[in-house]
């Protein structure tokens, strides 16, 4: 009878401290997020938005960017979701954003603007949920669009805006600057100089629909484009901020993205067309309207960004690649900043007319990658680029059995913001403060390689008459929002004045002769010429080539046909032709189907 009495009493002690224990833990935990009835969006009309959580649980809110706190707006009632269009400006109106901001007078007129919803659940206990954040358009129909993309940014206005805001001079330099300052240093540096990140929300909208919400960090980025009223923003995913260290939607086709960045509208963006064949690394963008906190902020293309889940979803890394940046290593490694110093101290002393050297350096780089990297630049007329300015190199950090898990370096297409006219001499004259492209180290120290310096100009030649022919660029600067007139008509112009100076620059002494290529079917098959693969357009393929050296033309079948033979001037069975084109050349590749 004791026994069972002692048993009694230790299970109504049990259970005792285990409903204490549950009511303890439940206090403890953070109630669920607030619901909102209408997700973010882009609508036609005015419409009560109604926000819900659990019994029990109270919903604050804010409508301005900040984060909320059970001391912001309660949730009592349904909110109206109208268009603020015609509201005064409140961001857009902050003056010192500008290093001279005394002298800034910001936009007088309202700008397009949308409706910021952040709230939060807060238990009986005090408990404070995850923040939601939605932004809503109304009436805005050409954000509505099929085609348009809207990226809605949002963050606390104390961290952009306040006397520590990245995006404002800031309380220290503003009062030296009210004080007569003039001359920025070190010690007095804007806020936005500063490479510091703060915790915000990006909403990303394809037409009406979103695709993207997620919490993210935000820096502002750039060099010379920080010191702008309108600033652009790198933006990252990370798992302080939102437990992932990918953006949840695939935003650029099927690769993920751990960060993106915020551009004007230059030829860079277009790179990823124009180059897609190429051994270079390219960005894809999006076109996108941009609003932080609800004001719109300007037009702008949203690039991904090199890093570590760029390197690894493009090219099958399984483990970290190192990006060399300006000569700044993202590797904590010491041992790899040494590494990279030698090769550079060894490229600079090696003597490439012997082979045993040459055949080392093509173990340790990806010549062809170089090759691409230096011809586009020399073709857009860069003229902002140098071996420790606006260059991205990568290589995989140990090797493994994917193609590019090899150690080699590998080139990366960078900040193309800056380009000259079409008749500039890229290899000989200075370009924005930075020494001629004759006068880089790696460059000069390449080209006493007389079979380097063959591939340079087939390769050189194949990207002029293919990548940046008018009938290849037309397209893509369409799709752009440009044409054939851009920069002075660049690329009507450029090909014969560049073309005369890569001849004079490998000291070439043949002439420039037409080669014609066609296709009996366009659907059957491929021809491939030196390192690029022809896109034939009405009346077939037409480019010019050096006669010092002769060109490889591949003929390759798609899946259910076969390569026939070449008809014109050279008429085989054989899919490979190795030619001269002294004279000229037209040929015609013939398949059909199995």
């Amino acid at each position: 009878m004791k026994k069972r009495i002692l048993v009694m009493g230790a299970s109504v002690i049990f259970l005792t401290f285990f409903c204490i224990y549950l009511i303890w833990s439940k206090a403890m935990l953070a109630p669920d997020e607030p619901v909102v009835s209408v997700r973010g969006g882009i609508y036609d009309k005015e419409f009560m938005l109604e926000l819900s959580t659990t019994w029990g649980n109270e919903i604050y809110y804010t409508t301005d960017g900040s984060i909320p706190t059970y001391q912001s707006l309660k949730y009592e009632e349904p909110i109206k979701i109208i268009d603020r269009s015609g509201e005064e400006n409140v961001y857009r109106n902050i003056r010192n954003v500008v290093d001279n901001w005394l002298e800034y007078d910001p936009i007088s007129d309202p700008v397009e603007k949308g409706t910021v919803i952040r709230a939060i659940s807060v238990s009986k206990w005090g408990n404070s949920s995850d923040i939601i954040t939605e932004t809503y358009f109304i009436g805005q129909n050409d954000l509505a669009e099929e085609e348009s993309c809207t990226l809605s940014i949002v963050a606390d206005p104390e961290e952009l805006f306040g006397e520590e805001g990245i995006y404002v001079t800031g309380n220290q330099y503003d009062e030296w600057y009210l004080s007569g300052g003039t001359q920025i240093t070190e010690e007095i540096l804007p806020n936005y100089y500063k490479k510091i990140e703060i915790a915000g929300n990006i909403e990303v909208f394809k037409g009406k629909r979103g695709v993207l919400n997620q919490p993210s960090g935000i820096r502002i980025r750039g060099g010379g484009s920080r010191g702008g009223e309108l600033k652009y923003f790198n933006i990252f995913s990370r798992d302080e901020y939102s437990g992932s260290n990918v953006f949840d939607t695939a935003l650029y086709g099927r690769t993920r993205t751990h960060s993106v960045m915020l551009r004007p509208l230059s030829i860079y963006v277009a790179m990823a067309d124009i180059l897609s064949d190429r051994g270079v690394s390219t960005q894809k963008s999006l076109r996108v309207r941009v609003f932080l906190n609800g004001e719109f902020w300007y037009d702008a293309y949203m690039l991904e960004r090199y890093d570590q889940t760029y390197f690894q979803e493009y090219y099958g890394i399984k483990d970290t690649a190192t990006i060399i940046d300006r000569m700044d290593i993202e590797c904590k490694e010491y041992e790899t900043r040494a590494e990279f110093e030698r090769l550079i101290e060894w490229v600079s002393d090696a003597d490439f007319t012997d082979s045993a050297q040459w055949d080392i350096l093509e173990e340790k780089i990806d010549v062809q990658s170089y090759i691409d990297y230096m011809a586009a630049n020399i073709y857009l007329c860069n003229m902002d680029f140098w071996v420790d300015h606006n260059y991205r190199r990568w290589f995989s950090e140990s090797r493994g059995n994917a193609p590019f898990e090899d150690g080699r370096m590998r080139w990366a297409i960078y900040d193309l913001d800056v380009t000259g006219p079409a008749d500039n001499n890229t290899f000989l004259e200075d370009m924005y403060g930075n020494m001629p492209v004759n006068q880089n180290p790696f460059y000069s120290a390449f080209y006493v390689n007389e079979a380097y310096r063959k591939r340079f100009v087939q390769s050189f030649m194949d990207m002029a008459n293919n990548n940046f022919s008018p009938d290849n660029m037309e397209p893509i600067l369409e799709k752009y929002g440009m044409d054939l007139s851009w920069n002075d008509s660049f690329f009507l112009k450029r090909y014969d004045y560049i073309t005369t100076y890569l001849a004079e620059e490998f000291k070439l002494s043949g002439t420039l002769e037409k080669v014609k290529i066609s296709i009996n079917d366009a659907d059957s098959g491929m021809v491939i010429i030196n390192t690029s693969t022809i896109k034939f357009f009405e009346g077939g393929w037409e480019g010019k080539y050096y006669t010092d050296y002769p060109i490889t033309i591949t003929a390759k079948a798609n899946e259910g046909y076969r390569f026939v033979g070449w008809e014109g001037d050279i008429e085989q069975t054989g899919e490979v032709i190795e030619a001269s084109v002294e004279g000229g050349l037209v040929l015609r590749a013939v398949f059909e189907k199995r």
